[in-house]
């Protein structure tokens, strides 16, 4: 200590200082002589003051709190304060208050230790902020040394110990480590792999498409055709066989496809080559080599189709194969090589082979037979073909033998242009022998002694009736107009009141009918014309003509209201009743004949005409048309033209026409060289004409004529029938379309074995410590 002269000479025993004073004169010495270094100061600026013994809460940091003392944890108040430390001084334990409870600083117990067995109940969250470049950065480590694996037990009571652990792989394993366990998770997804591929039992990837029921599917509705390619290897000269497999629909299809095709490849090419479908539009496919691959290709069979298609190539010893179809495109006929064309069989129902074929015996045959110009032999059910009862297609005719080859046979020509019955001994050209020439079933078969065309009535021919006909009440006669515009004759078949008998003028729903009309019994009450507007339901009587002559009118009065309407003066214009001219050309001659006079040039239509209501055209006619005053012929027609051939029935002194066709009469029709069969009516027949067939010979065929070609049906022969259709008994080790046959597939199990490390991983960073 440096020496102070002025301090020392006034220190005496005597002014010795208590120590209160001793402590002040010292504090002033140094704070008011000595100088202290910056960085004691900056020090002593971070001490703590001491106020009363204490240290204010404000210079304190914030993990001291206040410390309380007390003697015996019993002796803590019952709710503490937050922010303070309790102090039992008689274990030294500390406690801080919750908020609900006292909880111990100090216990050992709360402490996890490195070397000893614990049971750890609260959370314990180990973090990573050091990147996910390597293991290194992971807090938590489960070590195996020496030989041991690493792992972690997993025990639920009453369930049991569960373990995982890791030897190069992870395992999933029981408490003895001696059998894996079962694992359960929403998905198991393999590095790399994706929906496309299944996961096999040892780790390794298949494709889907690559199981032995899977199908590869196509597009809808290619409009250029279907080509299906495949991985199976056909740029080598031989390999193996193949089995191609399709099944679709299509909108316009008729029936559903199922199609298998095989072959071989051998001597760069496809042996053992056929196939099989049940819709009849595949009749072949295009087996050709694209880039090496095998593909198949064939046309657009129908509005939207679509296909499910496999390929497999299988080898002896091989337990199971795999679809080795990629893609199905929407093509043209690409080309490639070593292209063969594969036939294509079609299967037919049970169903449809029943309603389309007849049984060899036994069966009925209800439609018409395809095929023509054929031999043709029948035999009945009880028949020996080598004796009687036996039917041929033999020489010209089709035959049906009597009790021997030769006699009294009965035989129907083939080259007839009608269908003649001929019976006699003549083998081959029947000349000489009787013959009827045949109508139909039920029909008589008229002929020139019990027949005269003249004495009946034709429908398309004009003719003169010379003799009375007359109609019963039951039948009716109309006269068909344009539209529907129609006269009937009218009678009642019942009752004797109202119009019984007249006719009955026809337009669309609007309906006269004029007549006689009855008033009971034998009482008649004059000519009376009727309107009804509601097709016929109901009739309104406009106007009646009475027996002594007055007529009735609904709208008019009665007969004075007539004679007192109608002047003389305005009678000059009407034709009188007796004599008279019309100032048209027509007379009314004084015997009552009504002559309508012809015009000298030209030609020129008389006669009745009917209207359209709008009186804007012809609906009908019945007259004569005349050419320069020449009768041409007499028409009762129809249409805006009814006196045109084609519009009416004519008739002149030499020819009777229905729409321009004459109509057969007694001078230009001879029962002798005509039978009236085919012509008028439907009828089976046999064709003067010949037939091609496909071996190039032609025979006549027998038709249906329905009024078209298009009812000529063939006959189909027995030979021909048993050279071209197997029989039941020959179809016996084929498959029907009855018979469904199913692959039976085997899945194998999926390995959860590389999936079980993020489950493991998952679990363990979510236990609580």
């Amino acid at each position: 200590m440096e020496e102070n002269e002025e301090f020392n000479s006034d220190f005496n025993p005597e002014d010795i200082p208590i120590s209160e004073e001793f402590w002040n004169y010292m504090e002033n010495y140094w704070h008011n002589n000595r100088e202290f270094p910056e960085s004691t100061e900056a020090s002593l600026n971070k001490k703590a003051d001491l106020v009363d013994g204490k240290v204010p809460s404000s210079q304190l940091p914030s993990y001291v709190d206040d410390v309380l003392e007390y003697d015996t944890f019993e002796s803590l108040p019952s709710s503490g304060e937050k922010g303070k430390i309790y102090v039992i001084t008689n274990n030294n334990t500390q406690f801080r208050w919750s908020g609900s409870e006292y909880i111990q600083l100090n216990s050992d117990e709360y402490f996890m230790t490195t070397n000893t067995y614990q049971n750890i109940t609260g959370r314990k969250d180990f973090h990573n902020n050091s990147g996910n470049s390597g293991y290194a950065e992971h807090k938590l480590w489960v070590v195996g040394s020496n030989g041991s694996k690493a792992g972690i037990p997993f025990y639920s009571d009453g369930l049991g110990v569960g373990q995982i652990n890791f030897d190069g792989a992870f395992n999933l394993k029981d408490a003895s480590d001696t059998t894996f366990k079962p694992i359960k998770a929403l998905s198991f997804v393999k590095d790399g792999s994706n929906d496309e591929q299944f996961l096999m039992g040892g780790g390794a990837e298949l494709s889907k498409f690559s199981k032995e029921d899977s199908f590869v599917h196509s597009g809808r509705d290619f409009t250029n055709g279907t080509l299906i390619k495949t991985n199976i290897d056909y740029s080598q000269s031989e390999g193996a066989p193949f089995l191609l497999e399709m099944k679709g629909n299509m909108y316009y299809g008729g029936m559903v496809l199922d199609c298998k095709v095989q072959g071989y490849i051998y001597n760069n090419n496809i042996i053992n080559a056929n196939g099989y479908s049940t819709h009849a539009d595949l009749t072949s496919i295009i087996a050709l080599n694209l880039g090496g691959n095998l593909c198949f290709w064939f046309p657009r069979l129908s509005y939207w189709q679509g296909f499910s298609v496999k390929a497999t190539t299988t080898t002896g010893g091989q337990l199971g194969s795999v679809n080795r179809v990629y893609s199905i495109d929407d093509s043209a006929d690409p080309g490639g090589t070593k292209r063969v064309t594969i036939s294509i069989q079609i299967l037919a129902t049970t169903a449809w082979a029943n309603n389309n074929f007849l049984t060899q015996r036994g069966g009925y045959h209800t439609g018409t037979i395809a095929k023509t110009n054929f031999p043709l032999s029948i035999t009945d059910y009880t028949g020996d073909p080598s004796t009687t009862h036996f039917q041929s297609y033999y020489g010209t005719s089709f035959h049906f033998q009597g009790p021997n080859t030769w006699y009294n046979r009965l035989d129907f020509p083939v080259h007839a242009e009608k269908l003649f019955l001929y019976q006699g001994i003549n083998t081959i050209d029947m000349t000489l022998r009787g013959y009827i020439p045949i109508l139909n079933d039920n029909v008589i078969n008229w002929d020139s002694t019990n027949f005269n065309p003249s004495d009946y009535v034709t429908i398309n021919t004009p003719q003169t009736i010379v003799a009375d006909k007359i109609y019963e009440p039951t039948s009716a006669v109309s006269f068909k107009g344009h539209d529907l515009n129609h006269v009937n004759v009218f009678r009642h078949t019942i009752g004797d009141t109202g119009v019984v008998s007249g006719h009955e003028y026809t337009h669309y729903n609007t309906r006269w009918k004029v007549g006689n009309k009855r008033g009971g019994s034998d009482n008649t009450l004059g000519y009376a014309f009727e309107l009804s507007i509601n097709d016929g339901a109901i009739y309104d009587e406009k106007v009646l003509i009475q027996p002594d002559g007055n007529i009735l009118t609904s709208n008019f009065g009665t007969a004075s209201d007539w004679n007192a309407k109608v002047s003389q003066s305005q009678l000059d214009n009407y034709l009188p009743l007796s004599g008279g001219t019309l100032t048209s050309g027509g007379k009314i001659k004084p015997n009552g004949n009504i002559i309508i006079q012809q015009v000298e040039g030209g030609g020129n239509a008389t006669g009745m005409f009917w209207e359209s209501i709008d009186d804007t055209k012809n609906i009908a006619g019945v007259g004569s048309l005349t050419s320069n005053g020449n009768l041409e012929y007499l028409f009762m027609g129809w249409g805006e033209y009814p006196y045109s051939v084609a519009n009416s029935l004519s008739v002149n002194d030499s020819v009777i026409q229905y729409k321009g066709n004459n109509i057969y009469h007694a001078g230009n029709f001879n029962p002798n060289t005509k039978v009236n069969a085919l012509e008028n009516s439907k009828a089976i027949g046999f064709s003067s004409g010949n037939y091609p067939t496909l071996n190039g010979v032609e025979y006549p065929y027998m038709y249906f004529d329905n009024g078209s070609t298009t009812g000529y049906v063939a006959l189909a022969t027995q030979d021909f029938v048993n050279s071209n259709f197997a029989t039941s008994s020959e179809l016996t080790n084929y498959a029907t379309l009855d018979t469904y046959q199913l692959l039976v597939i085997k899945y194998l199990l999926v390995s959860l074995k590389y999936l079980r490390l993020m489950m493991v991983m998952k679990l363990f960073l979510t236990i609580n410590f």
